[in-house]
């Protein structure tokens, strides 16, 4: 198993504790009273947080919550009424701000635990989840995998007599720009802002990246393992594929004819292809 493996696993366990269960089965109760009512003003504000998903994860519904309740109480002459009438039914709807509050807090759990510790090697406090053993020992067992991907190993060889230059300002401002535009990493949005980064440590912004490569890795598996989105596609579902070099990280693109799971109408974002020896595609939107 690799690291995509174990973030899904995670995801998968994840289900079972109180607040995973307590985030599905709001949704559950969301879906069920909104099913069939495609002039809805949630059908609208859906439409919103699938536009989001991919890049957000667990934080769409609020993100998207967020922006309504903004255009409601700042409205300018672009403002149209539809954005306010969807914005008022939404923030009276009990149900729904119950869905973007315990969205929000899976996705601050799960971004504490891949961000500030399974990445940076230290222990997993599972923080904000009522975990059992089992979730333990997946967590743990994520970490490990991302320790045996030789990452640390990289950063650490790279970043000799460096590391002090990762918390300068420069390297913070490059680092808070990358993560307020959620660019997937080393998609052409990203290599443009490294491309633009000349007058910073090459080594250290490299390091950056393959940081944040693990840390969008870890979170898009644990939240496509909780909602069960992913997909594993045979060979004879697969077309048109362009092979990377498995040896390095490149941008590639296939079609496919398998019926795919989704959540909020949106496809996965993490693609199996079980072929002789397993690849890993990530699919993404680059927000330029």
């Amino acid at each position: 198993m690799n690291i995509i493996d174990y973030s899904l696993k995670l995801g998968e366990l994840i289900r079972s504790t109180p607040e995973g269960k307590n985030l599905l089965e709001i949704y559950d109760k969301v879906s069920k009273k909104y099913h069939g009512s495609e002039s809805s003003g949630y059908s609208l504000f859906n439409q919103c947080v699938e536009s989001k998903a991919s890049a957000y994860n667990f934080f769409c519904w609020q993100i998207s919550l967020d922006q309504f309740k903004y255009a409601h109480d700042h409205p300018s002459e672009e403002t149209h009424q539809w954005i306010l009438d969807v914005a008022t039914e939404i923030n009276n709807d009990e149900d729904i701000t119950q869905l973007c509050y315990r969205s929000k807090l899976m996705g601050d759990a799960i971004a504490l635990l891949c961000n500030q510790e399974i990445v940076l090697s230290k222990k997993p406090t599972l923080k904000g989840l009522t975990c059992s053993n089992a979730i333990v020992n997946a967590a743990q067992n994520l970490q490990i995998s991302i320790q045996r991907s030789g990452l640390l190993l990289y950063v650490s060889s790279k970043l000799q007599n460096k590391a002090g230059k990762l918390q300068e300002e420069p390297y913070v401002i490059y680092e808070k720009n990358r993560r307020e535009r959620n660019l997937l990493p080393y998609s052409q949005g990203a290599i443009k802002l490294i491309t633009a980064a000349n007058d910073l440590d090459k080594d250290c912004v490299e390091c950056l990246e393959r940081i944040m490569l693990i840390q969008h890795i870890t979170q898009k598996g644990i939240f496509e393992g909780f909602w069960n989105i992913f997909n594993v596609l045979t060979k004879e579902q697969v077309s048109d594929i362009v092979f990377p070099d498995a040896r390095s990280l490149q941008e590639s693109s296939f079609s496919h004819t398998a019926f795919v799971n989704e959540i909020i109408h949106k496809e996965s974002w993490i693609y199996i292809l079980d072929f002789e020896e397993k690849m890993y595609l990530l699919a993404g939107v680059s927000y330029l």
